[in-house]
């Protein structure tokens, strides 16, 4: 069982952490969701993207098909009024056999590979990654584009096109890690930081600690939830998370409770 660590904050500007999170090492799925910001209950929409993506994979082992059937969920609970009528999340989710993973993802939520360099994974779905690729802007020009947080695809939202589930498969050695994050890390922490913190040799937790901690030193403007898997590792597994207040999580299971009847 591998080791590693996942954290949530809130951040710095926003009142709600819209942000969920999965650790399930037993049947080896991680995933990140973020609620989609200024539209309603994007933490509903986060939390339903989690617990359906965790409910389907546990009992079909199809990552894709989860994630399709999460955005259906979503869709669902728009079209009977439990909940806003533009709610969305992004995600990205880690399957991970052995040494063998799949990560399947929509909308701008990131997996990173660390093995002894930083390479990012996954493509955005996103106004701006799209202009990059068409050769129109530079990706340094991207990071400053005022449309950069436009994403193009998404959990939910029913009045978008039908969801296309982006996917890749690969190996994780020994000595090598993947990284999961919502895009309050890598809007707030450059490429060549994240790398720092992730070439050190401090443990999953430490360096998910530290990730949070230089994301709340640019500014922490969007909630920020970060995941570090280590790959060829044994022994103990290690979680660590941030839970909301009780009235936050009762507020929010409250609102929740209705799809699960």
């Amino acid at each position: 069982m591998p080791k590693f660590a996942v954290d949530s904050h809130c951040g710095k500007v926003r009142k709600l952490n819209e942000d969920s999170f999965e650790a399930a090492p037993d049947i080896g799925l991680w995933l990140v969701a973020d609620g989609v910001g200024g539209h309603d209950s994007g933490e509903v929409a986060s939390e339903l993207t989690r617990s359906t993506i965790a409910a389907s994979y546990r009992g079909r082992g199809d990552l894709v098909a989860a994630v399709e059937e999460a955005h259906a969920v979503v869709c669902k609970a728009i079209a009977s009024e439990q909940g806003g009528a533009n709610m969305a999340s992004t995600v990205v989710a880690l399957a991970l056999q052995g040494s063998d993973f799949q990560i399947a993802w929509v909308g701008d939520s990131r997996a990173y590979l660390w093995n002894g360099a930083l390479r990012l994974l996954t493509r955005d779905h996103s106004v701006v990654e799209e202009m990059v690729s068409r050769g129109e802007i530079s990706r340094e020009e991207g990071t400053s584009h005022p449309n950069r947080h436009i994403i193009t695809r998404c959990i939910g939202m029913a009045s978008k096109a039908a969801l296309e589930v982006s996917s890749l498969a690969g190996s994780l050695g020994a000595g090598e890690s993947l990284l999961l994050c919502s895009d309050g890390l890598n809007d707030a922490v450059s490429a060549e930081s994240i790398s720092g913190i992730m070439a050190s040799e401090m443990g999953a937790d430490r360096r998910v600690a530290e990730l949070i901690a230089a994301a709340l030193e640019g500014g922490g403007r969007d909630n920020i939830t970060v995941a570090v898997i280590d790959g060829g590792a044994s022994g103990a597994v290690r979680r660590q998370g941030v839970l909301p207040t009780r009235s936050s999580r009762g507020s929010l299971w409250q609102r929740l409770r209705k799809f699960f009847k």
